[in-house]
């Protein structure tokens, strides 16, 4: 990424933070909006861990989790976004949560800038296994062995799972945050009326593709 489009990035990031702050500002103000969302499609923090829920659902219910604070990886060791929590666990809670995140998201790219070094950007192989792979796996041609990943994507933790057999990719494995999420909006629509259904199933902006893989 050229240093001329880094430079330009602040200045974008500061007209698109005043005019989603203008947007967020607008829609806490309608009281039509807030009596939509508030008290809409709860999902309570005791269903949090039975069902492996994360992200931002988990976190509007209540529950702190968070890969890249929890377990942090890449830049995230030395970048930690800041933390998003609500209790109530309605469509509301999830709005602001996802709200704060975007404001995260910008906070960091800015710190992210300030910080990068000069001249061309790189990254160099480490051999690194991930959390808990096997030492087996290492940039040599020919390796055999397996590696374990956890991320935290925008609908919540990722988990990706790859065996190297003689080099080549045996077995690779995915589940996303939907794949657990989806268990949610059974429990989420109970005492909900039926138009309500699309505005919870969409606060909790579920992959169908996701499930699938």
């Amino acid at each position: 990424m050229p240093d001329s489009s880094l430079k330009e990035l602040p200045v974008f990031l500061g007209r698109f933070s005043r005019t989603f702050e203008s947007a967020y500002d607008r829609a806490m103000s309608s009281s039509s909006l807030i009596d939509r969302f508030a008290t809409t499609g709860v999902i309570k923090k005791e269903l949090v861990s039975p069902l492996n829920l994360t992200g931002p659902l988990a976190r509007a219910s209540g529950c702190p989790a968070d890969t890249r604070l929890d377990r942090p990886y890449g830049a995230y060791r030395n970048f930690a976004p800041e933390p998003s929590m609500r209790k109530k666990g309605d469509v509301l809670s999830r709005f602001e949560v996802k709200a704060d995140e975007i404001r995260a998201s910008v906070a960091l790219i800015l710190s992210l800038i300030e910080n990068l070094p000069k001249g061309p950007v790189f990254a160099e192989s480490t051999g690194y296994a991930g959390n808990g792979g096997s030492s087996e796996v290492t940039n040599n041609s020919g390796a055999t062995g397996y590696s374990l990943a956890l991320i935290e994507a925008p609908r919540g933790q990722n988990l990706h799972w790859v065996y190297l057999k003689n080099g080549i990719v045996d077995r690779y494995k995915i589940r996303t945050a939907s794949f657990c999420n989806w268990q949610a909006i059974e429990h989420a629509v109970i005492g909900n009326i039926v138009p309500d259904f699309p505005l919870i199933n969409k606060s909790l902006n579920l992959s169908y593709a996701g499930t699938d893989l």
